[in-house]
């Protein structure tokens, strides 16, 4: 079982079939039905928000690194390097996340590809707006020539105050996101104590099918409106 899992965590599926193979297996053991639906629909979801959060930090991670970055590429060609060299000097000194996405594409022209086609894969493994922003300048500089160094430090210059209206809308919008939090947590609470203090009050929620049912229905609106929540107070610009 354990290998078979294993297997499956290669996937991006794997969370949703192991949540139902674990519901499944409580439910041969005797558990409650509503404990083992909880249990099985956990996992997938933990899963997913995890993911997502893991996936935001580092997403957040890259968009404070890249107008330094850009700005070091434009400083070193300031100093006499051509495009190449100061890519590669300034991949030599970053760090991860960016530093990763720079190191690969050194790579690459070590390879003897092309800038363009390295500029092109770089914006298409790394997914992020600014990036796109500077890679198409790039090449569309390459296309139809101009100041470089001048359009990386006004591409640096647009990204960075981009990131502190950012933070602004962040702190304005703190309040909310917090209240969003607490109130999507009263839900759960309130269960967990009537179920722990006094049970005779929620046992229609556990024990009859038109409790488990509105059991099943405020779980899924929780989740929504929490959802929801999320989206007006999380603003991208």
């Amino acid at each position: 079982m354990l290998l078979f899992l294993r297997k499956l965590s290669r996937h991006k599926f794997a969370p949703t079939v192991s949540g139902l193979i674990i519901f499944l297996i409580l439910l041969l053991k005797g558990v409650g039905f509503i404990f083992a639906l909880c249990i099985g629909v956990a996992l997938p979801i933990s899963h997913f928000v995890l993911g997502k959060y893991l996936a935001m930090k580092r997403y957040d991670r890259l968009t404070q690194q890249i107008p330094e970055t850009i700005r070091a590429i434009a400083n070193a060609m300031k100093a006499g390097y051509s495009f190449e060299q100061a890519f590669i000097f300034v991949a030599s000194e970053s760090v991860d996340p960016i530093g990763t996405y720079l190191r690969n594409a050194v790579k690459e022209i070590e390879y003897n590809f092309s800038t363009d086609a390295v500029l092109t894969r770089l914006r298409n493994n790394a997914n992020h707006r600014d990036i796109d922003l500077v890679v198409d300048g790039i090449l569309m500089q390459h296309k139809i020539g101009g100041n470089l160094v001048e359009m990386l430090e006004n591409i640096a210059y647009i990204t960075s105050e981009r990131m502190k209206l950012e933070n602004e809308l962040k702190v304005l919008t703190a309040q909310g996101r917090v209240s969003g939090v607490i109130v999507a947590m009263l839900f759960p609470i309130s269960l967990f104590m009537f179920t722990m203090i006094s049970r005779e009050y929620v046992d229609v929620l556990y024990n009859t099918t038109i409790g488990q049912f509105f059991l099943v229905l405020a779980i899924e609106l929780e989740i929504i409106g929490f959802k929801m929540i999320w989206n007006i107070t999380h603003v991208k610009l």
